[in-house]
């Protein structure tokens, strides 16, 4: 090696100091994203998974009459727990037994970790002792309207700063639960149709375009909503693989109970995020997500006599009609909006 003047060895030793640093931000960067596929993808899909093959394992049952056996039970709160273990590893309070019972809501939203399962387990403990009569089917929707109504009261957040969307609070709360009821609804007609074994991807392809319109201003909710991506995942994979047998009795199939409690999620998080944008998405929107399962059910009820896999393909059509233009109206008008 030759002579080298300080001024060279001063511009290399920046040069090196500008890799290094570099590379450790892009290493942090992929480390912080790792963390969050594996808290929030990752776990919650594999938990969910294996939740939806329990619960599906009730058609095995020699009582078909009874609504959940007792395996079907424990894969309810197999799935309930994915929310619980996200939210937990996100906390770092997982292994920590101690710090549990120290738990508390940064911001109301995050009440969602005991709500929604909350809404599943109650379900799948319904289905249990009362099975698939239907004599609490005239019950179930008041009771589930209700609770949603008054669980999406607990969510809006109501101190200082946000005095002008109070108003907005009684007809955000009753939108939310109706729109879940509405999508409930579409996601019973289609799991019923012959061939509908793809339904649960119509609120993973809705939770999807949650995610779109929540990561820009509040990265922390969107966090969440992909919590409801990876459980979304985990049932559609073992809905697609093992198909359950449809039911006369609304919302009485296997896998109704976390169906509903995604449902009413999903919508919660989207009308949450109302409070938390620096400007409103424009409404049309909010209204169409809102509303994505529901419009599928609807055309789904005009194709049910397509082959199932026509069926699939004009659902897909409709879901990727949503998320691709509302990716693209994100990237190029988010600064405008």
């Amino acid at each position: 090696m030759g002579w080298r003047s300080p001024q060279a060895l001063a511009i290399e030793d920046f040069k090196a100091s500008i890799l290094s640093t570099w590379s450790e931000s892009v290493s942090d960067v992929v480390w912080f994203e790792l963390q969050i596929a594996i808290q929030r993808l990752l776990v919650p899909g594999v938990l969910a998974w294996i939740g939806a093959w329990l619960l599906v394992r009730r058609q095995d049952s020699p009582a078909p009459s009874r609504g959940l056996t007792g395996i079907g039970v424990i894969g309810a709160l197999v799935i309930c727990s994915a929310f619980i273990v996200s939210d937990f590893m996100q906390r770092g309070i997982l292994l920590s037994p101690k710090e549990w019972f120290g738990w508390e809501a940064r911001e109301p939203w995050m009440l969602m970790v005991w709500l929604v399962p909350a809404v599943i387990m109650s379900l799948a403990l319904e289905h249990f002792f009362l099975g698939s009569s239907e004599g609490f089917q005239g019950w179930r929707v008041p009771c589930l309207l209700t609770f949603w109504i008054g669980a999406s009261y607990l969510l809006f957040p109501m101190g200082e700063g946000y005095q002008d969307k109070l108003p907005t609070v009684g007809r955000l709360a009753v939108s939310s639960a109706v729109a879940a009821a509405w999508n409930a609804y579409a996601m019973d007609g289609i799991a019923n149709g012959p061939g509908g074994r793809w339904y649960p991807l119509v609120l993973l392809a809705q939770f999807g375009c949650i995610v779109a319109m929540v990561l820009p201003s509040y990265a922390s909710l969107s966090e969440w909503v992909l919590v409801g991506v990876g459980v979304s995942s985990g049932v559609s994979v073992v809905q697609l693989f093992r198909p359950t047998r449809s039911s006369e009795v609304l919302f009485s199939w296997p896998l109704a109970p976390v169906i509903l409690g995604l449902s009413w999620m999903g919508v919660a998080c989207l009308v949450v995020s109302t409070f938390y944008v620096s400007e409103a998405l424009p409404s049309r929107w909010f209204w169409l997500v809102l509303f994505l399962p529901s419009m599928v059910g609807i055309v789904d009820l005009c194709a049910r006599r397509l082959n199932p896999w026509l069926r699939a393909t004009v659902a897909a059509g409709i879901c990727c009609a949503m998320l691709i233009p509302l990716i693209y109206f994100l990237v190029t008008a988010e600064p405008e909006w």
